[in-house]
């Protein structure tokens, strides 16, 4: 008995811990998978107070990302399936599809701000 009830108790703590982590991974947003995925290595956002780490990378600032591309065409992108401006993005996004969705949503949300 003593056995099921401990076995209970480690099945239940599991599945808590399991959704807690999800819960995190739910409440992440674009900037948060930009810095995570460190693209501020090359790129700044500016209009999110982003700096990039890399003074000599020749990036772009991405502050007006969205003004040229919507979220489908700079996930597509980032995974290298397209070029933009005739070229590949230097680095291939390592994270999950969500993370890549939720970021290039982001992305796309960035435009010039309306005068």
């Amino acid at each position: 008995m003593k056995r099921v009830l401990a076995s209970l108790m480690m099945i239940a703590f599991i599945a808590s811990f399991v959704s807690f982590a999800k819960a995190e991974d739910a409440k992440k947003d674009g900037k948060t998978i930009f810095t995570e995925a460190k693209c501020m290595n090359c790129h700044s956002v500016t209009a999110a107070a982003i700096e990039k780490t890399n003074a000599k990378s020749k990036a772009p600032d991405l502050s007006t990302s969205g003004d040229k591309n919507a979220a489908d065409v700079l996930a597509k992108y980032l995974v290298k399936e397209v070029k933009l401006n005739d070229k590949n993005h230097a680095v291939k996004f390592g994270g999950s599809a969500d993370d890549l969705a939720t970021l290039t949503a982001w992305l796309a949300t960035l435009k010039t701000p309306a005068k």
